[in-house]
């Protein structure tokens, strides 16, 4: 059954931009491809807010993917927290006999293989990659009451040296306290 040519023509006119845009895929309809129907992004836009949601197996890590190379290559940089590495592989061209090949084939593309700009970061410096170390700190707003403090006041000990804690400054070793309010509460 042939995709009807009103369903191209919808799908290519919704999605119709003029200048850099990124290629999120082909309309689908009853099942059949409308090689026609480009669904695309000016890529002005991909500065706002975005989800991929889908069940397992649908392609949400491959739209990433995509979405990942075709923004690197139009100079943008991208940041992807990726915990189960399945986007390390943008480090390296893929084969060009694997199914990516097919796939191009099936959208009327050409598949050319490119590796791109990839730098691996370690949390916390475990594991290979460039060490990152990242601090989180509790600052409550100068309504906080004293028994919401003293709930936070295990965790004072936990910041590293020279951040800012519950109003307080922790030094090697040292706590300075803020001087008291015109209330005569001390602040933060």
């Amino acid at each position: 059954m042939a995709v009807s040519a009103s369903f191209a023509d919808v799908i290519a006119q919704g999605y119709a931009t003029s200048g850099p845009a990124i290629e999120l895929g082909r309309g689908v309809h009853d099942g059949e491809l409308a090689q026609e129907a480009l669904v695309q992004v000016p890529l002005a836009m991909m500065n706002r807010h975005g989800l991929i949601a889908g069940a397992t197996g649908t392609g949400k890590t491959r739209t990433l993917q995509g979405l990942a190379e075709q923004l690197s290559a139009a100079g943008v940089p991208v940041v992807v927290a990726d915990i189960k590495g399945d986007l390390s592989g943008l480090a390296a061209p893929g084969a060009t006999d694997g199914p990516a090949a097919k796939r191009a084939a099936d959208l009327g593309e050409t598949f050319t293989p490119a590796a791109f700009p990839v730098e691996f970061l370690a949390l916390g410096g475990i594991g290979p990659g460039v060490p990152v170390r990242a601090t989180v700190t509790i600052v409550p707003s100068e309504r906080a009451t004293a028994a919401a403090r003293a709930d936070l006041a295990p965790w004072r000990s936990l910041a590293p040296p020279g951040t800012a804690t519950m109003g307080r400054t922790r030094r090697a070793g040292t706590i300075r306290r803020p001087s008291p309010s015109r209330h005569g509460r001390a602040r933060g």
